[in-house]
């Protein structure tokens, strides 16, 4: 029988462009105070489950939340990758708010993918 997981999603805690409504891309913009809390709310309720390896992209936002779950797992693996940042180019996408963009976008946030 194949080997069995169950893998976790979790979207970053909030920034302040994202209070703001502007889309970040692959800017490096960090969480805000709103979006620590978040992060510590989620990290309490996955206290519980069994992280093998833990991924997030290498942008902080995403790499923060996923530090604050795994304070909880100090043996979990963790790896940061800049495969895993969204695909909005930030070029075509920086100066425009969500609702102007919504229509041309696309493959928004995988913030921290968390497996287990």
């Amino acid at each position: 029988m194949p080997a069995q997981f169950r893998m976790y999603i979790v979207r970053h805690g909030e920034t302040e462009w994202n209070r703001m409504r502007r889309i970040q891309g692959q800017l490096d913009i960090p969480l805000n105070e709103t979006g620590l809390k978040q992060a510590m709310l989620v990290a309490e309720a996955l206290r519980d489950i069994p992280f093998v390896r833990a991924f997030s992209s290498d942008l902080q936002r995403a790499s923060k939340t996923t530090e604050y779950i795994l304070r909880n797992h100090p043996d979990t693996v963790f790896e940061r990758d800049e495969m895993i940042r969204e695909r909005v180019s930030k070029a075509k996408l920086h100066p425009l708010c969500v609702a102007q963009a919504h229509a041309s976008v696309a493959n928004c946030h995988v913030g921290a993918v968390v497996y287990g």
